[in-house]
């Protein structure tokens, strides 16, 4: 059997259909051969995994280390690839995880046929550098993924924000049929021009910001977190959703926090002033020292879970 694990974001997502495509087309294998598994930190190893599988390991890292390393060393047949800072050091501190195949890194030192050297670049990006290497031209739709997903280009009114609005509004999870769908016609195999879809995305994006803005209104409170200035909200990821609240010169994060029916708290954090804080490093600092080990992500965007008395300690509540 061949398993896709990829995160639960837009990234993911993207990154687990480009593996199927490269599995399926490029490779011929039959697609029922295929199998998707959604990870997020703190959830579990799926129980049908076996030692003989091909596993692909994509926008992803079990954490902490020492699991990461056992996890590496029970599937031997396992391929990573990942563009979290948190993975970088885990390869950079264990000689196992360097020798797994695949690629793991936040950006690429020099410039090939697909991407710009020195920038940063999302896990589907690299995703498609992995399986169809440097002379393949990419999709659009992976670029204006990584725009957002890397905060390089995702300011309000941008084509990356506003394809995003348009994700929000179709099914983008793979392993179902109408998202696997989506992705193949976003990939190139459909009919809809990526300019089509932006102007879809800007058609919503009024609405969003009023929303937006009507929720953080009664929902966003300031606080104290790890000494550092922040505005929060219970509610699910995203950082557009403060854009109505969120002042730099007040503020050093945007925390939303929200409950998974798997019995745990993700805090994520978001910050646009990287020079005070690094949400990555401080996610793994916290997360890693909490109830339930995990954390980290980028400089603009991070996360980790915990418990709820652990939770509401963080926030001062």
């Amino acid at each position: 059997m061949y398993r896709i694990l990829y995160h639960t974001d837009s990234d993911g997502y993207a990154a687990a259909a480009v593996a199927f495509q490269y599995l399926t087309v490029e490779r011929g294998i039959n697609r029922d051969l295929v199998t998707f598994h959604p990870m997020n930190y703190g959830y579990p190893i799926p129980e049908e995994l076996k030692p003989e599988d091909d596993i692909y390991m994509l926008d992803f890292a079990i954490q902490p280390l020492e699991e990461m390393e056992a996890f590496a060393q029970k599937f031997p047949l396992l391929e990573w690839v990942d563009h979290h800072q948190t993975s970088v050091d885990m390869v950079e501190a264990s000689v196992g995880l360097s020798q797994i195949p695949g690629i793991i890194k936040t950006k690429l030192e020099h410039p090939t046929p697909n991407c710009a050297g020195g920038i940063p670049l999302a896990g589907c990006e690299l995703a498609w550098l992995h399986f169809y290497g440097v002379e393949q031209p990419m999709p659009e739709a992976l670029r204006l993924v990584g725009d957002w997903d890397t905060w390089r280009a995702s300011g309000k009114g941008s084509n990356a924000r506003l394809f995003q609005n348009y994700l929000a509004t179709i099914e983008m999870d793979p392993r179902n049929l109408a998202g696997l769908a989506n992705w193949i016609d976003l990939l190139g195999g459909g009919n809809h021009s990526i300019a089509e879809l932006i102007d879809k995305g800007c058609l919503i994006a009024d609405y969003l910001d009023r929303a937006h803005a009507g929720k953080a209104k009664v929902a966003a409170f300031e606080c104290t977190f790890a000494e550092l200035r922040a505005i929060a909200m219970f509610a699910g990821p995203g950082s557009p959703q403060f854009d109505s609240v969120y002042d730099t010169e007040k503020h050093d994060l945007m925390i939303a926090v929200n409950y998974s029916n798997k019995g745990y708290w993700t805090v994520h954090l978001y910050t646009e002033t990287e020079d005070r804080v690094h949400a990555g490093k401080l996610a793994k600092r916290i997360g890693e020292a909490g109830p339930i080990p995990s954390g980290g992500g980028h400089a603009g965007a991070a996360g980790f879970q915990t418990t709820t008395a652990h939770m509401l300690e963080l926030l001062g509540l």
